[in-house]
């Protein structure tokens, strides 16, 4: 059967909120994120899976919080801070949606947004193996996979970065720091540093305007 190793449940908070950002490799990562932390986030799912019954069931009986892929869902980022208000955990998938590549896609601001509005640690996750188990539509059964959860980032650090594409980034960077090389994508250090480089020369012609 397929064999699921866990490393680093000693970084998850005790006790509070969080904010769980994992990379998205399969539609079987939020029900790992959600079954292997010692407490179960809510979670946000693509607002398209409700269309189908079983799935709609499934992410209603979880609570999942439905959001739009296309722009930015100022609901489903409220909901989300409610639910952080509770003292619940929150999971959340920064790309947006699955890698078909295997590679980290660039992170969607939401989840710099929730982090400085929320100021509740985020827990950076990695998945590594889970787009293997069904490739090609068959079963593989054998297939080894990796949930890796890093140290969290503190409410402090998050407010120090100072805007949400920052915040964004360095979750992201600290989820591809976890992966290996030919996994990082956008985030690998070289091309991760000349987007860093581009992004400070933008601002600071911006600032000389």
């Amino acid at each position: 059967m397929v064999k699921l190793e866990v490393i680093g449940r000693e970084n998850i908070p005790k006790e509070g909120p969080f904010i769980a950002a994992a990379n998205h490799l399969s539609n079987l990562d939020p029900p790992l994120l959600m079954s292997q932390l010692p407490r179960v986030p809510r979670v946000m799912a693509k607002r398209e899976l409700w269309r189908f019954p079983i799935a709609a069931a499934f992410f209603n009986w979880v609570e999942a919080i439905p959001i739009k892929r296309e722009g930015y869902d100022r609901r489903a980022l409220r909901e989300a801070e409610e639910v952080l208000a509770s003292g619940r955990p929150f999971g959340i998938f920064p790309e947006g949606t699955r890698s078909r590549t295997g590679k980290l896609q660039p992170g969607l601001p939401g989840v710099g947004m929730l982090a400085i509005r929320s100021k509740v640690p985020v827990v950076p996750i990695a998945f590594i193996g889970t787009n293997q188990v069904f490739k090609g539509r068959k079963f593989h059964p054998r297939t080894r996979i990796k949930m890796i959860i890093g140290k969290p980032i503190s409410p402090e650090e998050i407010q120090q970065l100072g805007n949400a594409k920052a915040v964004t980034d360095y979750i992201m960077s600290r989820i591809a720091q976890m992966l290996p090389p030919d996994m990082r994508g956008v985030y690998s250090e070289e091309k991760f540093e000349k987007e860093s480089e581009r992004d400070l020369s933008s601002r600071e012609e911006q600032s000389n305007v």
